[in-house]
């Protein structure tokens, strides 16, 4: 479905939050592209680092589970007594 958009001088806060008249919807577009940009970037780069968080996470607790089935690294098996003395 394509239709068009008309707007006639609607007055709308620009990308410095300064009230402004725009004279059409094709203008409104291109006021605020590369603010909208600006803003999927930083949403972008910081998915990818709660994203590589998360995986060096989960890369730790493989590597801590293998380390545990070879016998290399020993978590537990001393009594009670022998933690606290």
């Amino acid at each position: 479905m394509i239709y068009d958009i008309c707007a006639y001088f609607q007055v709308l806060f620009d990308s410095n939050g300064v009230l402004r008249k725009f004279e059409s919807v094709d203008q409104i577009f291109r006021e605020f592209f590369h603010m909208r940009l600006e803003v999927y970037q930083k949403r972008k780069d910081y998915l990818e680092g709660m994203l590589s968080a998360e995986s060096l996470k989960l890369d730790n607790i493989a590597r801590f589970i293998m380390e545990k089935i070879d016998g290399t690294i020993v978590v537990g098996g001393y009594s009670l007594k022998m933690q606290i003395s």
